[in-house]
């Protein structure tokens, strides 16, 4: 009897491939799902904001049918807060299949930064809002920030010194948190000095901090010290290096340091004048001599 020809399987090979084909079939078909599923066709603008939401769509620059995987979040966030400066910050979110939610914080103005080159308004997280030549009313006045060069509207703010915005951003901080009587009055803070910050309550007293440590019991022990024996008069609280001690002028006492200082420095100079003729009168003697002795030199 004839055996039967035995069929033959595929190959090792020939499977290889039929594996290799299928498994390429089906990227193509993943991506092809999350391309159709995930596109972006809605973006949804939450939250509070002096732009309409047009404005604020058109700002993050979202495109239509984008990928909803491949949206960087953190960009779209700068870009808004870099296009709209009434924005303080933005939370970009994804949502179900196909939408992209925008929650919006408005900025608030907080202080002007009062600068040779302008007016900085800054925001209560330290955005500048506008550059303008006109403090707006209601707002802490700062001098003495010295603002970088660089710096334009929509940016953090950062000084020429990194050491001064921690001073900048801490002590408004605490202002903000303060309860007490000088925080809530203070018209002008001068940070100048960094080392040596000093904040103005109600256009009257300066008070002379130092530095900004033990910042909320420097302000409730100049608050106690108005509230009680200063009263309202014109002067400053000084605060020496341990915080605890602090000594008060008003302004006769300073109108005299000011006066004696001024006596001294006239009569320093008047001193300085005079020297100076006595030592010119000398030189002159000394050249006369000189001259008198080249005469005889050259007629020998």
């Amino acid at each position: 009897m004839q055996s039967k020809p035995e069929k033959k399987g595929l190959s090792p090979k020939d499977k290889g491939i039929i594996t290799i084909i299928a498994f390429v079939i089906v990227v193509l078909l993943m991506l092809a799902a999350i391309t159709f599923m995930f596109r972006v066709d809605t973006i949804i603008v939450k939250g509070s904001s002096s732009y309409t939401a047009e404005q604020i769509k058109d700002a993050a620059q979202i495109q239509p049918g984008e990928n909803l995987l491949a949206v960087d979040t953190a960009a779209v966030s700068a870009r808004i807060q870099k296009k709209l400066f009434n924005v303080e910050d933005v939370k970009v979110s994804r949502a179900l299949l196909h939408s992209v939610v925008l929650e919006v914080e408005p900025a608030k103005p907080l202080a002007n930064f009062i600068t040779p080159k302008g007016v900085y308004i800054i925001s209560e997280k330290g955005k500048v809002m506008l550059i303008t030549n006109k403090a707006r009313a209601g707002l802490y006045n700062v001098v003495g920030t010295d603002p970088c060069p660089a710096l334009l509207t929509g940016d953090r703010f950062t000084s020429n010194d990194e050491r001064k915005d921690k001073v900048i951003h801490e002590l408004l901080a605490g202002i903000q948190a303060s309860d007490t009587l000088v925080a809530k009055n203070i018209t002008l803070i001068d940070v100048q000095s960094f080392s040596n910050v000093v904040v103005t309550y109600n256009s009257k007293i300066d008070v002379a901090l130092g530095t900004i440590n033990d910042l909320e019991y420097k302000f409730e022990y100049a608050s106690n010290l108005i509230s009680g024996s200063v009263g309202d008069k014109e002067g400053i609280i000084k605060f020496q290096t341990d915080p605890s001690r602090a000594s008060y002028i008003d302004k006769s006492g300073l109108d005299y340091n000011d006066q004696v200082y001024k006596e001294n420095i006239e009569s320093y100079r008047a001193e300085t004048s005079v020297s100076e003729e006595e030592d010119g009168e000398e030189g002159d003697d000394e050249e006369e001599d000189s001259e008198d002795s080249g005469n005889t030199v050259n007629m020998e």
